[in-house]
């Protein structure tokens, strides 16, 4: 019987969250097509007719976090108010998510802590640099615009900013996922982007202040 788009892509939902769930278990280098499959009650077959291998099953979900947190960024200056304003929402927003979605929580934790080091993932590593390389640059332009307005420090570098402000975001979400959520990361957002804010804002410009 022919299956349906609908069935066809949920199929490949299934073997993706089942993927999740044994990366997340086992680690990537441990997981088995077989067990992935399994988990999706469906065959090795399907694997493959959906994706190249057990990398691009990785690589799918890498690209969907990354787009749920391009999409968080978005949100946040789509949001508008001043430099300071966006700078906190995008911080708060991106850590929100990051207590609130189990399945955003689940591919970073296995991003930071569960891959290991796997020949066929070199390519994939590379363009996750290129990718960080870029990221930084965007929020380096910003940075940038945020001095010109008078708003950031402007004894500083925009890339040096850019650095700090992915390292606190980047940092509390490895420190909280490594740790097993032992603090409230949603609930104390504000005060991690206060910190934030107060190390990158222009102390003369009042009106930026958090």
């Amino acid at each position: 019987m022919r299956r349906t788009k609908e069935e066809a892509e949920q199929t490949k939902q299934d073997l993706l969250d089942a993927a999740l769930v044994e990366f997340s278990e086992k680690g990537y280098q441990a997981a088995r097509l077989q067990d992935i499959a399994r988990r999706a009650g469906a065959t090795r077959g399907a694997i493959y007719h959906h994706f190249q291998n057990k990398a691009d099953l990785y690589q799918k979900l890498i690209e969907s976090a990354a787009q749920q947190g391009n999409v968080a960024v978005e949100t946040a200056v789509a949001g508008g108010g001043s430099f300071a304003d966006i700078c906190r929402r995008i911080l708060v927003i991106t850590m929100q998510m990051l207590a609130d979605d189990h399945q955003f929580r689940q591919i970073t934790a296995l991003l930071l802590f569960k891959t290991g080091v796997a020949p066929e993932l070199a390519a994939i590593e590379a363009q996750r640099l290129q990718n960080a390389e870029a990221a930084v640059q965007g929020i380096a332009a910003y940075m940038d615009y945020g001095i010109k307005e008078g708003a950031a420090r402007s004894d500083l570098a925009p890339a040096v900013l850019a650095r700090a402000f992915l390292a606190l975001q980047n940092g509390l979400a490895w420190l909280w996922t490594a740790n097993g959520e032992f603090f409230p990361l949603k609930e104390e957002a504000d005060a991690y982007a206060d910190i934030l804010l107060h190390g990158i804002l222009d102390a003369s410009s009042s009106s930026e202040q958090p």
